[in-house]
């Protein structure tokens, strides 16, 4: 994946991937230490969505039911053209976050978004 993400086309060639396997939601996590505003270094952890048909609309639904659900903290990162609807969540502070952690709270995320959403 660090491979993937380091080429000028990582964005469409990650787009591409989503597509391909008909996937409507790819979740790309990483971890690192970061400085904070105070100085400090603090563990962050980056979930980067992108919503692989391009939807901002969708996109911007699913943050707002992502960030409510969940509690994340979340940072508008506008997408580029050719994927104008990723968007990320930040988790900090919590050194032991890890996917056993986020993997549920983002599905139940999901989860709630589209049970609410069924009728509409």
């Amino acid at each position: 994946m660090e491979t993937l993400l380091r080429r000028q086309s990582a964005e469409q060639d990650v787009l591409s991937f989503a597509r391909e396997r008909g996937y409507h939601l790819f979740v790309l996590m990483t971890a690192f230490w970061h400085d904070s505003e105070k100085g400090e270094k603090v563990f962050r952890r980056e979930l980067a969505f992108v919503e692989a048909h391009s939807s901002p609309l969708l996109a911007y639904v699913l943050e707002t039911a992502l960030s409510d659900t969940s509690g994340l903290q979340l940072e508008r990162k506008n997408g580029s053209s050719s994927v104008p609807s990723t968007f990320t969540l930040f988790i900090q502070g919590n050194v032991k976050a890890s996917r056993k952690v986020v993997h549920p709270l983002v599905s139940a995320a999901i989860s709630s978004f589209l049970k609410k959403n069924k009728t509409q």
